[in-house]
């Protein structure tokens, strides 16, 4: 499967990844820029900015709803595409999924993007929407407690979502959008995935109608600084609108401590995550069993650069007794059965066999090599293979898990 990824350069640097197979029955189309929530400072053409951590998302929105050829979702929803856009914390991303008329999808898609023509009325058209989707996530109680996490944790970039206030929002203007659009917008800051059944010439023939003429703008350089371990505020007590009692307690680690690669520091932490947190587990049985916690646990791991982050949240009926349990796990007593290691495995491999030869998956893992760096395009079973019982041991003994924040949530 490895070999069947044609990975192509333009002059301009715009990267291209083709992955054709007729074993699927559509085509997965990734239009991806290196441009992110974390990415509010940077360098351009050797002048520093400073935006809001705002600015990438409402450029996606932005792009989609005010292109040349009308609204993106709804001319790839008239032709019974199936399309999105997202802003994560490194990048943004403009997806197509086509079963026929894939050609009229990807040069529509590159057209749109790479040569907008959005003025100043069109970025006030598009500010009510955002601000309205900012007042509506601040209600929600699940990006309250990533967004206290994330300030929280951070003490080198300030970072704590990818929305932006409402104040920031209103203040945008052409000038200062323009210039995030040429600075990360740039063909060499820009990628493009492409699998499933389509045929890979008339896509590169497409692809060089678009991008082979589009000229780089300047000189981009990210500020953003790398993260030490030091914590911005380790004990937080947050009232908010919530009937009983929740702990979201978050570690961090840098991978550059570790002599490990990224994919196996996030492999093995997520078999941690398994094998300790799973509602099927001894542990959470014990402390539901124990009214510690109402109904199990939530856990997220996510990476940001070369930064982990695990999380453990629940919501609690004794605060002292969980966050002490929590802190007991970390502190080397964790779960430690080999047997249920190997079956978990056998079971992710078992996951990976079976998604593995769809259009969206396969384009998803490469946008996830190139992103993070692995050597590989695809994950196989051969790559899990490679995970073993006695180099999980090692790395999670060797883990300090001391930079943690503890963010309590308690009723108004």
């Amino acid at each position: 499967m490895q070999n069947s990824v044609e990975k192509i350069i333009l002059a301009n640097g715009f990267t291209v990844f083709l992955d054709d197979s007729k074993k699927n029955h559509n085509v997965y189309i990734n239009l991806l820029t290196k441009y992110g929530g974390m990415d509010s400072n940077f360098k351009f053409n050797d002048k520093e900015y400073n935006t809001t951590c705002g600015m990438a998302h409402f450029l996606e929105h932005l792009l989609i709803e005010r292109s040349k050829h009308g609204n993106l979702l709804k001319v790839f929803g008239d032709n019974f595409f199936s399309s999105n856009g997202s802003t994560y914390s490194n990048m943004t991303q403009f997806y197509v999924i086509a079963v026929k008329n894939y050609t009229y999808a990807l040069e529509t898609l590159l057209d749109a993007i790479l040569n907008p023509i959005f003025n100043e009325k069109d970025i006030e058209k598009t500010k009510p929407a955002i601000i309205e989707e900012i007042r509506m996530r601040e209600d929600e109680f699940g990006r309250l407690v990533l967004k206290n996490m994330l300030q929280n944790i951070f003490y080198d970039n300030d970072y704590s979502n990818n929305l932006g206030t409402i104040d920031e929002i209103k203040k945008l203007n052409y000038d200062s959008i323009k210039t995030c659009y040429d600075a990360f917008y740039n063909p060499n800051n820009m990628c493009l995935f492409i699998t499933g059944n389509f045929n890979k010439k008339e896509a590169i023939k497409i692809i060089n109608k678009v991008c082979k003429s589009k000229k780089n703008k300047g000189v981009l350089e990210k500020l953003i600084k790398k993260e030490s371990l030091n914590i911005r505020s380790k004990n937080n007590t947050i009232p908010c609108k919530i009937k009983s009692d929740f702990i979201d307690i978050a570690f961090k680690i840098n991978l550059k401590d570790y002599n490990c690669s990224k994919y196996e520091m996030y492999n093995y932490l997520l078999m941690f995550f398994n094998l300790n947190f799973s509602e099927k587990r001894n542990f959470s049985k014990k402390l539901i069993k124990d009214k510690i916690v109402i109904s199990g646990f939530t856990s997220n791991l996510c990476n940001y650069q070369d930064t982990f982050i695990l999380e453990v949240s629940a919501y609690v009926l004794d605060k002292d007794k969980f966050i002490k349990e929590i802190m007991n796990l970390f502190a080397k007593n964790y779960n430690k059965d080999q047997e249920i290691f190997e079956l978990s495995m056998q079971l992710e491999k078992l996951r990976l066999a079976c998604a593995s030869s769809t259009a969206i998956y396969k384009g998803s893992e490469l946008i996830t090599s190139y992103i993070e760096g692995y050597e590989f395009y695809y994950e196989t079973v051969k790559d899990l293979e490679n995970l073993n019982y006695e180099d999980y041991i090692k790395l999670i003994d060797s883990i300090d898990f001391s930079h943690y924040v503890i963010n309590i949530f308690i009723p108004e």
